[in-house]
């Protein structure tokens, strides 16, 4: 079934003649950017990364790293996401603002080096979570070579380990802005503060971790089987995130949870479509 689906993907690829990937270095675009670099060739084939305030130096560093190592052709933009209002105030879709105009940056540039199609690494386990970015990338007719082939996360895990890929193993990293909750506005300082605070953990061996930003306020997230380990350098590790500017710093007890400021979200929804079906 893999193989079938990545034969699929490499089809969608080749028809599309040349093709822009909306580049993150992360497990899913260095995929899809791999498979273009195989099946259409360095020349016909462009990676765009969009640099902000809210990418941590880890993420533009694995992004260089990768195009590098495998060859691909970057660019690099740089942009200030705390720029569009909806984003710096916290907005509930702050990620569909955030999307398009990073989409429109690459559009732009794509443009300039004659590339007509833009792809992002959306796959197939992204429609099950609150994605407003998704509408940007379907507004601005942004192609999804991935979920149109019907790909999971895992699958792509697999096809990327089976081609030797760096990344196959690489935890989802969401930007920074994902750590700080809706409708509180956000500044540079607040996302330099969990960036260096998750730079703590990972130092003390939690590589899968979130550290959301309540004010004063550090809430960690980190799998359940890694409690114990905590709890054995938690005197430590919360000196260290005192350091970046916390008052406090708790351990959820809930657990790591991808997408977890969504789920407020979730709840109002549900909800919502509970009165409807009332009235």
């Amino acid at each position: 079934m893999c193989q079938k689906k990545y034969e699929e993907l490499c089809e969608i690829i080749r028809k599309s003649g040349k093709m822009c990937v909306s580049f993150s270095g992360g497990v899913d675009s260095s995929f899809l950017a791999y498979t273009c670099r195989k099946v259409l060739g360095r020349n016909n084939m462009l990676c765009v990364y969009v640099r902000g305030k809210a990418a941590s130096r880890k993420q533009t560093d694995n992004a260089r790293k990768s195009a590098e190592k495998y060859d691909f052709p970057l660019e690099i933009i740089d942009v200030d996401e705390l720029e569009v209002e909806q984003v710096r105030r916290g907005d509930p879709r702050r990620c569909y603002f955030c999307k398009k105009n990073i989409l429109s940056l690459i559009g732009k540039k794509a443009g300039e080096q004659e590339f007509n199609v833009i792809a992002c690494g959306s796959n197939l386990d992204d429609l099950s979570d609150y994605r407003p970015g998704r509408d940007a990338v379907k507004e601005m007719g942004v192609s999804e070579p991935l979920l149109e082939a019907k790909l999971t996360k895992d699958e792509i895990r697999s096809l990327s380990r089976r081609f030797g890929l760096d990344t196959a193993d690489m935890p989802s990293e969401p930007c920074l802005l994902s750590r700080i909750p809706y409708n509180r506005p956000a500044d540079e300082r607040m996302l330099r503060q969990v960036e260096q605070a998750e730079k703590v953990l990972g130092d003390f061996g939690f590589d899968v971790c979130r550290v959301r930003h309540y004010g004063i306020t550090a809430k960690i997230e980190i799998p359940p089987q890694k409690f114990e380990q905590y709890r054995k350098n938690e005197p430590q590790i919360r000196e260290k995130i005192l350091e970046t500017g916390f008052s406090e710093a708790v351990l959820d007890e809930n657990g790591f949870r991808s997408g977890s400021l969504n789920d407020s979200l979730r709840i109002k929804n549900k909800q919502s479509h509970e009165k409807m079906k009332k009235s």
